[in-house]
């Protein structure tokens, strides 16, 4: 199904046609003048004709075209019945330009080649860029303007891929999507240009990160081989929450103000786990609910197992452990 962006590409990509037919039928004409002022040369060299203008007239005898030095710059001109300039072929010192101007004598369009290579651009009513079209050593580009002469897109081919850039009216990028050897990305900006979101689609699965305005990541969604996962950062960028979903597992982890985990939340095919960790990250209890019933479970800073206590089926047990796991107390007995 053709969606409107298509359809206005469509019809975009068909004016240029209609257009660049008119430019190619100037060029011919251009180059037949300046093939038959060579051949003339090369018949006639004792009779060589010098002027500073060739004028061309109609039937009428009003001027339809001039071949002059205009500035110091070779010129071709063509004007239409009312006299007004409607095609204009001149060298300039950036390079060759060819210019189409419209009923009201503006320019509308503009076929060049510079120093960074070819280019076309289209003006409005009011002689203000609208669209560029440029082939330059880095790539193909297309620029857009508005009304008010402010750059709003550009699309461009480069060595790392396709791109798109989108802008607000005070010419700041606010979107931006590119094609790249990692994947298709993303990016969001607020209104002063800041990134406040990304997304991206690698080799290890689709990726969004959320940034604060200081630039800093605040969280990030991910479904990667594993599985989903949500990580949830402070004003220092530290790990603060994550929520992660495996293929046995569920899991939600809470971490300090250093980004080190803390505690965490579990649900796995054997039972619901709750683990708390100290500063150092060092598992320091454990409370779970598994099938043979609620246990507990306290450790040193050593990570030994130091306090136990269990509900099975039969009876509650409570147990107290030494540095060197020699039972300190037992109940039942």
């Amino acid at each position: 199904m053709t969606t409107d962006i298509e359809f206005n590409l469509t019809a975009r990509i068909n004016r240029l046609e209609k257009q660049n037919r008119w430019t190619r039928r100037i060029a011919v004409l251009a180059i037949s003048l300046v093939a038959g002022t060579s051949l003339l040369g090369a018949a006639a060299v004792q009779n060589e004709i010098r002027a500073n203008r060739f004028l061309l007239i109609d039937e009428a005898g009003k001027g339809r075209g001039a071949f002059w030095i205009k500035s110091g710059v070779p010129s071709l001109s063509l004007y239409d019945a009312n006299g007004r300039v409607r095609g204009a072929l001149e060298v300039l010192e950036r390079g060759p330009r060819i210019a189409l101007y419209d009923e009201n004598g503006k320019v509308r369009e503009q076929l060049a080649v510079f120093g960074d290579g070819p280019l076309i651009d289209l003006w409005d009513e009011n002689e203000k860029v609208r669209q560029e079209f440029a082939v330059s050593k880095d790539g193909p580009a297309v620029a857009l303007w508005d009304e008010n002469g402010k750059a709003r897109g550009t699309f461009i081919v480069s060595k790392d891929g396709p791109s798109i850039d989108l802008r607000d009216e005070n010419e700041r990028t606010r979107a931006a999507f590119g094609v790249f050897k990692d994947g298709p990305a993303i990016d969001l900006m607020d209104e002063n240009g800041t990134a406040r979101a990304a997304f991206e689609v690698s080799k290890d699965g689709p990726l969004i990160h959320m940034y604060d305005e200081n630039k800093r990541i605040r969280g990030a969604f991910s479904v990667l081989r594993d599985g989903p996962g949500i990580l949830l950062r402070d004003g220092n960028s530290k790990l603060s929450q994550a929520f992660t979903v495996w293929e046995d597992r569920t899991r939600i982890e809470l971490c300090d103000e250093n980004g080190k985990v803390r505690g965490w939340f579990s649900v796995s095919k054997d039972g619901p786990a709750i683990k708390l960790f100290d500063e150092n990250e060092k598992a320091r209890g454990t409370f779970s609910v598994v099938k043979y019933g609620p246990g507990i479970v306290l450790w040193d800073q050593d990570e030994k197992t130091r306090a136990t206590f269990l509900v099975t089926n039969d009876e509650p047990s409570l147990m107290m452990l030494d540095k060197d796991d020699k039972p300190l107390f037992k109940a039942p007995q």
